[in-house]
């Protein structure tokens, strides 16, 4: 794998070089493994405390592995440092996934919102904003939000479709599908 070969050659040019180790964890990140994908997140935030990406990455990667607390720190941390980083939706869409897992739906929401500010047609963020729509039984607006996300993904008719566009082994899977399907999803089987 290209991302795992250049992340390993970096890293061996410069230990030290965050950008290296957030390239790594980020690869054991798709490919589901969290224990070492935590692990190099951690490593990134150890070389430089106050480098945005690496805290926003390790935010949300320990979102996805069910960390949802220390995610939320992580996020926010990375949010102080960069106000106005140019990857600011991404910021926010860590957030949303460290409160979802936290079923602070409120907050989830309003954090898809802030994402979908920067990039109005982002599929996936819209799909996270229908799914908390869902758990908070926002009905009407809820129903409207799961149609226009599931006429971006026209080939999303099962659960088992959603997990194979999903990051594997992710906590946040299920809770995401539930909102959905609360939302009006109707998947097959």
């Amino acid at each position: 794998d290209m991302m795992k070969t250049r992340g390993r050659k970096a890293e061996t040019l410069n230990p030290e070089n965050p950008l290296a180790l957030v390239g790594l964890a980020a690869h054991y990140f798709f490919s589901g493994d969290f224990t070492n994908a935590i692990s190099y997140s951690e490593k990134a935030i150890n070389f430089n405390p106050s480098y945005a990406l690496s805290l926003w990455w390790s935010g949300l990667i320990k979102a996805h592995g069910g960390l949802f607390q220390e995610a939320e720190n992580l996020v926010k941390k990375a949010l102080e440092l960069s106000p106005v980083d140019p990857e600011i939706e991404r910021i926010y869409g860590a957030l949303y996934c460290s409160y979802l897992g936290q079923e602070k739906y409120t907050e989830a929401l309003e954090a898809s919102e802030k994402a979908l500010q920067y990039h109005p047609d982002q599929g996936h963020m819209l799909g996270w904003r229908a799914a908390v729509l869902g758990h908070l039984e926002a009905n009407e607006k809820a129903k409207k939000a799961v149609q226009r996300y599931l006429e971006l993904r026209p080939n999303l008719k099962t659960k088992e479709d959603f997990r194979q566009i999903f990051v594997p082994n992710s906590k946040l899977t299920e809770p995401i599908i539930e909102g959905l399907i609360k939302a009006g999803w109707k998947p097959k089987s």
